[in-house]
């Protein structure tokens, strides 16, 4: 007890605890290393702050709960802020600020009036530290004891002699919408895309379907070759959620089989996919370590502040080109990275570009606009000027694998539709998407038996590599992450 009343032994367990908090949540996603030096700065930090304030002759116990204030709003800044956001007049930083910044006073005021509660909450502090942090061991061996609700069912895949085995292309632009609903709702005839792409011998699909529009699940489903069967169990708003799905993607059956047959895997993608780094980050799909720190001061003002500098009044031009345009930049590097490549034989190459996808970034000749006109998603005017860049962009890259690798395999495809309809009517053309497929033998009997981008794989792996895998049922399945609501939605008749 003695040293519960000598020592701020709750200065150094409240970092502990910070990252017990998240292990607990995101545990199995992080790379300790990387913590290493994040963590050091912290204690480095809350070291010096205390040990100058005992140099400046601040007393010791009364700066050393004035450290441990400091550490504690600064890790926990995004939670603390979270609980007052739907107060009135606290929720907004000024009244927060104010808040966060007289606390320390009125506390100070209060010890000064009792002294002898200074040593009461110096033990406190040390004895709640200890117990949070015992309570945290205790929940992480608790969930490192249940089943795994997050498990895919295995495909069985047969190990086969190969005699022929083609390159794989697997090009995914995202947010394209199918034909029909660029005709029905958007009133643009495409048809001029669809002419291009069997005049160079692709089975082009009237009808298509993504199996969710968002696009880590999409993709999840696509490269796996399943449903996600655990949604139903687990939290659809929680970037836990959202690590299990790029874990899974990370380790997808169809780049293990491929490889398990001596095909070379090139990541062009904005994926990490067989530990193979992403080539472009999507801000979405943060890191395990990323997520860790996201409820700290930096982040937190980060995320409600930033955007201020992108197009609130402060905006500036450094910070759109370094932020938003970005994504534009690496589109193309994708495309150049596509046409660029002599990858060696067999490949398979997932290719993802963020187009026709928000923010509409150039014209339909790829002039780039205004970046208060990019970035309004909801401008259907311009998502089909865009679509129409886009459209330059697929004759340009199928003309070049027609002429490097004509007996290729390529998948032209999106992940989803169009996702801003807003009358209920419209909500299943969220999953109307693109797919045009070039076989080598251009036998595309099989292909015709498919309505959705879950058999996708299962057919080329049947028609190719001697699988014998069968078809799923075509399904489309409406997840509201904010309600937390899944439903089916129907599918486009034909």
């Amino acid at each position: 007890m003695k040293t519960l009343n000598r020592y701020p032994v709750f200065l150094y367990l409240l970092p502990v605890f910070f990252f017990l908090l998240g292990y607990t949540d995101h545990g199995e996603f992080l790379h300790l290393k990387k913590l290493i030096l994040p963590y050091l700065c912290i204690y480095s930090l809350v070291t010096l702050f205390y040990l100058v304030g005992k140099k400046s002759g601040l007393e010791k116990n009364r700066h050393a709960l004035l450290t441990f204030y400091v550490a504690l709003v600064y890790l926990f800044f995004g939670n603390i802020k979270s609980r007052f956001d739907y107060i009135p007049y606290i929720h907004s930083y000024i009244f927060f600020f104010i808040l966060l910044i007289a606390f320390p006073y009125v506390i100070r005021f209060w010890m000064k009036r009792k002294p002898a509660i200074e040593a009461v909450i110096f033990s406190y502090c040390n004895v709640l530290m200890l117990v949070l942090c015992g309570t945290q061991l205790l929940l992480i061996s608790l969930k490192l004891s249940k089943p795994d609700r997050f498990k895919l069912n295995k495909t069985e895949l047969r190990a086969v002699q190969l005699t022929k085995t083609p390159s794989i292309h697997l090009i995914l632009w995202d947010g394209y919408p199918g034909f029909r609903s660029l005709s029905e709702y958007f009133r643009y005839d495409n048809s001029e895309l669809k002419s291009f792409l069997q005049s160079n011998h692709y089975y082009v699909a009237d009808h298509n379907h993504s199996n969710y529009y968002q696009t880590y699940i999409s993709v999840n489903s696509l490269l796996n070759m399943q449903y996600i069967s655990y949604l139903h169990q687990v939290p659809l708003n929680e970037y836990n959620t959202v690590m299990h799905h790029l874990q899974q993607i990370d380790e997808n059956a169809v780049v293990n089989f491929l490889k398990s047959n001596q095909y070379h895997f090139y990541n062009n993608s904005i994926f990490e996919i067989d530990g193979k780094e992403v080539h472009h980050h999507n801000p979405k799909f943060k890191s395990s370590e990323s997520i860790h720190f996201n409820q700290t001061f930096h982040k937190r003002m980060e995320k409600d502040h930033l955007w201020k500098f992108i197009k609130g009044r402060f905006k500036f031009d450094f910070a759109y080109r370094r932020i938003v345009l970005q994504q534009h930049l690496q589109n193309l590097s994708t495309i150049e990275n596509l046409l660029k490549a002599r990858p060696q034989t067999p490949h398979f190459t997932y290719s993802h570009i963020i187009m026709p996808h928000d923010p509409y970034f150039t014209d339909s000749i790829g002039v780039l606009l205004d970046r208060e006109l990019a970035g309004k998603a909801n401008n259907e005017e311009l998502y089909v000027s865009y679509i129409k860049y886009t459209n330059l962009k697929i004759k340009e890259i199928v003309k070049h694998l027609s002429q490097t690798e004509p007996n290729a395999i390529v998948i032209i495809m999106s992940d989803h539709g169009y996702r801003e309809y807003t009358a209920a009517t419209d909500q299943h053309r969220k999953f109307d998407d693109l797919l045009a497929v070039h076989f080598p033998d251009t036998n595309y009997s099989t292909l015709n038996k498919i309505n959705s981008n879950v058999n996708l794989f299962r057919i080329i792996l049947n028609q190719y590599f001697n699988q014998q895998l069968p078809l799923l049922k075509d399904s489309c399945i409406s997840i509201d992450e904010e309600k937390k609501i899944i439903s089916s939605q129907p599918l486009l008749t034909k």
